[in-house]
């Protein structure tokens, strides 16, 4: 089949088990991008063994570890407000370079406290910590965080969203470590 928004050859992808094949097969980089932004849906099954399910999850699997940075950002792009997606992958997404993990840090409800809290202390740079701090909500615990690894630009993302939830003794933080910047004046 002729993809045309690619103008190549695509596989037909319609199926878990035709994914599976292509990718066996060696899709380009190109296609590798369309499966990555193909939805993902956990399917429903009242069989212990799915065996689409598992070839959707596999799927997943491979593209996670796809070594195009772009395949990557397109499949956290997709997965990043699903509540279905698997929480290994969307984890894995999140630890990955910032081009890839901003979705998922910004977006998804999957990830716990402390897991978001384990990704400011190992995986922190500035632009996970951004991410991280643009999320619609942010946890006390998530917010102390980002204010003690974070810099001024994270504490002043965090000031500026109002379902980030600052305690007292954050705010004292951020007064005490970047007060005297003209961007966090708390007044």
């Amino acid at each position: 089949m002729v993809d045309e928004k690619l103008g190549t050859h695509s596989p037909d992808l319609t199926g878990p088990q035709e994914y599976l094949t292509a990718a066996q097969a060696g899709l380009s980089v190109e296609q590798r991008i369309v499966l990555a932004r193909k939805p993902w849906r956990e399917a429903a099954s009242d069989h212990p063994i799915d065996v689409d399910v598992l070839a959707h999850k596999l799927i997943l699997q491979l593209l996670v570890r796809d070594a195009e940075v772009r395949v990557r950002q397109a499949l956290a792009e997709t997965l990043a407000e699903n509540p279905a997606a698997p929480r290994d992958i969307i984890f894995a997404l999140a630890t990955d370079v910032d081009l890839v993990a901003s979705p998922a840090l910004s977006l998804s409800e999957i990830l716990t406290s402390d897991e978001l809290i384990r990704i400011i202390d190992h995986f922190g740079s500035s632009l996970k910590m951004a991410a991280i701090a643009n999320r619609r909500e942010v946890a006390s615990a998530v917010c102390h965080a980002l204010i003690e690894k974070g810099d001024e630009d994270t504490a002043d993302r965090l000031l500026q969203n109002p379902g980030a939830e600052i305690s007292e003794a954050g705010m004292h933080l951020i007064i005490d470590r970047h007060g005297k910047r003209e961007r966090i004046q708390i007044g």
